[in-house]
């Protein structure tokens, strides 16, 4: 569905890796249930290998996500986390939450 909508999901190691800890840790998934969904969401992702990034948001922590979208070049994040929304854009990347995404691309 978001293909159709000509958008790319770019991806590093280190998101998939904190992905699979929030889902199943966080929400409790079963590892099957985290497996299914992390091979639907990364089947078309383009893998991006992100150059080291610090002191941007306010946790440290979540540095790695604006890193992984300057090295994919995007122009949207797409999260829930407080720190990163709180950016609301770094270097033209609009960081926003999912209700935000859906309204946009009317999904």
């Amino acid at each position: 569905m978001i293909e159709a909508l000509g958008i790319e999901i770019a991806i590093s190691a280190e998101l998939e890796s904190e992905l699979v800890e929030t889902l199943r840790d966080k929400f409790g998934w079963s590892a099957e249930r985290v497996n299914e969904a992390r091979d639907r969401l990364w089947r078309n992702a383009r893998h991006v290998v992100p150059a080291p990034l610090a002191g941007v948001v306010r946790d440290p922590g979540d540095d790695h996500v604006v890193a992984a979208a300057l090295a994919s070049g995007a122009s949207l994040i797409v999260t829930g986390d407080k720190d990163l929304l709180s950016l609301s854009q770094f270097r033209g990347i609009r960081i926003v939450a999912p209700s935000t995404f859906i309204e946009l691309f009317k999904i």
